[in-house]
């Protein structure tokens, strides 16, 4: 199996965001808006991430504040961008290339997307084969606007579940951010797997990260026009 996934950050604040079956009622997919031409598919690591850009607003600090390190376990795929500048979106792993997916490091550097990150891909050795699969880290703070803000809750995507945590002493973090580690699990037949994070004493790498609105429109037109499947 073949997953490769994106890892997505929720902090305090709403983002709008047309998904697949939104924008396909509405026609967008069948009848293109202007504003929203239609995306392409590139190699996954052809994708160059956008640079992190200067935290203004409170938001923005809080955003970069309370970014997460993420560690891989060593038989998963590295962290890929999602989408480009000009609005190219990522093909996933391909379903018949080598088995470790040339997914151990882009050389153009990996990213992280509010509302949607570039994360890991991951493989493992039985013969279904996916392209995408996606995780999540949401953290729940009292108020970011405080002046030292704290996190009162953290909730991991595992598989299609979520396990939700509000116990601060159960929370492993350096500073500020939480400490994840992004596994995977194959069940007892070896034709299924579940993957997710969990939380871990050592201390991961950042991504840079990048906000909704601090993306180009060909970005956020693809991010919303591009199917990518559960959860989104």
């Amino acid at each position: 199996m073949k997953i490769a996934g994106f890892l997505c950050i929720a902090l305090a604040g709403i983002t709008t965001v047309v998904d697949h079956v939104t924008a396909k009622k509405a026609g967008y997919i069948d009848a293109p808006l202007k504003a929203c031409p239609r995306f392409r598919e590139i190699n996954h690591d052809d994708i160059r991430p956008f640079h992190q850009p200067p935290a203004k607003t409170i938001f923005e600090k809080a955003a970069v504040k309370f970014k997460p390190r993420l560690t891989i376990s060593p038989h998963l795929c590295h962290a890929y961008p999602a989408v480009s500048q000009e609005g190219y979106v990522s093909g996933g792993l391909n379903p018949i290339g080598p088995s470790d997916g040339h997914c151990k490091g882009n050389r153009y550097g990996s990213q992280e997307q509010l509302p949607k990150k570039g994360d890991p891909f991951s493989n493992d050795r039985n013969d279904l084969y996916h392209r995408y699969g996606w995780q999540t880290c949401i953290l729940w703070l009292n108020n970011p606007a405080n002046k030292d803000p704290k996190i009162l809750g953290v909730s991991l995507s595992f598989s299609k579940t979520f396990e939700n945590h509000r116990d601060p002493e159960r929370f492993k973090v350096d500073g500020t951010a939480v400490k994840v580690r992004y596994v995977g699990h194959l069940s007892n037949d070896r034709y299924s797997g579940e993957y997710g994070l969990e939380f871990i004493d050592e201390v991961g790498g950042f991504q840079d990260l990048i906000l909704w609105h601090q993306l180009t429109e060909e970005a956020r037109c693809a991010l919303n026009l591009m199917d990518w499947a559960y959860p989104f």
